[in-house]
C-alpha cells in the first residue's frame, strides 16, 4: 500500500513538472511572438515584404529572419533582417526576447534610438545595426554578459562611448557616427578586445597608453577624429596588430613605418583610405579582418580581390546575395543592382592596395561613391516603372 502511495505521488510530481514546463514553454512563445509583432508594428515600410510571414497563422519560428533553438521551449535566439529596406524604428519590445543571442538589422532605414531595453538581454552575443540612420546615445550593455560583437557604424549616434561595456567584448565597431568625448580608459580592462574602430567621429583627448596592454588587439582604427597628444609607442609592440588607422588627427610620437608622413608631422591620408576600404569591404562581405579564415597572407582585401568581379555574389552578405540572385531573373534594370555592388567593392579594393601610392584619394573615393549613388537612384526609378 505504501509503495502504491509513493508511486502515485511520484507520478503526480512528474505530471506537475511536465505541466509546468508546458505552461512555461507556452508563455515564453507567446511573449516572443508578441514582442516580434510589436517590432513589426514599428516598421512603417517593408518594400521587400520581409515581414509578410509574420502573422499568427504561422509559427513564429518559421517567420522570415527568425531562428529558434531546437529544443523546447523553442524560444527565439536570432533575428536577422539585413538589407531589407525596412523603414521605421527598433521597438523596445525586443528587450523581452530573453533568449536572443544574435540581433542583425544592418543596411536598412531604421531611425530613432537604440532601445535601452536591449541592455537586459543577458544572452545577447552579437549586435549588428550598421548602415542605418539611428540617433541618440549608445545604451548601456553592461548586463549583456556574453556580448562579443557590437557593430553600430554608419549611423548618426551621438554622446560618448560607454565606459561600461561587458568584459566579453571582442569587436567594437563605432565608425562613421557623431560620437564625441574621449576613448574610455576602461576599455583597456577588456582583455579579449581584438578590434576597435572609432574612425570618422568627433572623439577628442588622447589614445590611452593602456591600450598597449591588450595582447590580442588586432585592429585599431581611430582616424578622422580630434585626437591629440603622443601616440603610445608601446602599441607598436603588439604582435597581434594587423590594422592601424590614425590619420586626420593631431597625434605625435613614433608611428609605424608603413604609414607615411605628410606636412606638419601629420600622417598621410593613405592609411585612412586603407581603413575606409577595409570598413567598406566588411559592410558588404560581413566578415571581419579578424576572422580565422584570414591568415597565411589572406586578408579581407585579398579575399575580395580573388573573387572580384565574377564571384562577388558568392562572398557578399548571404541575404544580399540571395536578393540579387533573384533579381537577375527579372528585367535588365535589375542587373544594375549587381553592377552597383561590383562598383562599391571596386572602391574598397582601390582603397586597400598594398602600396600607399597606389591607393586612390579620399576625394576620388567620395566622387566614385556619389556616382554609384546616382546610378542606384536611376536603377530604383527603372524598377518603379
Amino acid at each position: 500500500m505504501k509503495d502504491t502511495v509513493v508511486g502515485q505521488l511520484l507520478m503526480l510530481l512528474i505530471a506537475s513538472g511536465a505541466a509546468q514546463a508546458i505552461v512555461s514553454s507556452t508563455l515564453g512563445n507567446e511573449t516572443d511572438q508578441l514582442s516580434l509583432l510589436e517590432f513589426k508594428k514599428a516598421i512603417l515600410l517593408d518594400p521587400q515584404q520581409a515581414l509578410v510571414s509574420w502573422n499568427k497563422s504561422t509559427h513564429l519560428c518559421d517567420w522570415e529572419g527568425v531562428s529558434c533553438r531546437t529544443r523546447n521551449p523553442r524560444r527565439v535566439v536570432s533575428l536577422r533582417l539585413a538589407n531589407r529596406g525596412l523603414v521605421g524604428q527598433i521597438s523596445p519590445w525586443l528587450g523581452n526576447l530573453t533568449f536572443l543571442r544574435n540581433l542583425s538589422l544592418p543596411t536598412n532605414i531604421l531611425t530613432g534610438q537604440i532601445p535601452p531595453s536591449l541592455g537586459r538581454l543577458r544572452r545577447l552575443q552579437t549586435v549588428y545595426l550598421s548602415n542605418n540612420t539611428l540617433q541618440g546615445i549608445i545604451p548601456s550593455l553592461v548586463n549583456c554578459s556574453g556580448l562579443k560583437v557590437v557593430w553600430l557604424n554608419n549611423n548618426g549616434l551621438t554622446g560618448q562611448i560607454p565606459a561600461d561595456f561587458p568584459p566579453s567584448i571582442q569587436q567594437l565597431q563605432l565608425s562613421s557616427n557623431d560620437i564625441s568625448g574621449t576613448i574610455p580608459p576602461s576599455l583597456t580592462n577588456i582583455t579579449v578586445l581584438k578590434k576597435i574602430s572609432f574612425a570618422f567621429n568627433r572623439i577628442h583627448g588622447s589614445i590611452p597608453d593602456e591600450l598597449a596592454k591588450l595582447d590580442g588587439l588586432e585592429i585599431l582604427y581611430v582616424g578622422s577624429n580630434n585626437l591629440v597628444g603622443r601616440f603610445p609607442p608601446a602599441i607598436l609592440n603588439l604582435t597581434s596588430l594587423i590594422g592601424l588607422g590614425l590619420n586626420t588627427n593631431m597625434l605625435g610620437g613614433e608611428l609605424p613605418p608603413d604609414l607615411e608622413y605628410g606636412g606638419g608631422g601629420q600622417v598621410s591620408t593613405a592609411a585612412d583610405v586603407y581603413s575606409f576600404g577595409v570598413i567598406l569591404l566588411e559592410i558588404f562581405i560581413r566578415k571581419s579582418p579578424t576572422y580565422d579564415m584570414f591568415k597565411d597572407g589572406l586578408s579581407i582585401a585579398k579575399f575580395a580581390e580573388i573573387n572580384f568581379p565574377n564571384k562577388i555574389l558568392q562572398i557578399v552578405d548571404p541575404q544580399l546575395a540571395q536578393e540579387l540572385y533573384l533579381r537577375q531573373e527579372a528585367p535588365v534594370a535589375d542587373d544594375s543592382a549587381v553592377h552597383c555592388l561590383r562598383s562599391v567593392l571596386d572602391v574598397g579594393l582601390c582603397c586597400t592596395k598594398s602600396s600607399p601610392s597606389e591607393r586612390i584619394s579620399m576625394e576620388e573615393v567620395a566622387a566614385k561613391l556619389h556616382r554609384i549613388t546616382d546610378a542606384s537612384r536611376i536603377y530604383g526609378n527603372l524598377r518603379g516603372t
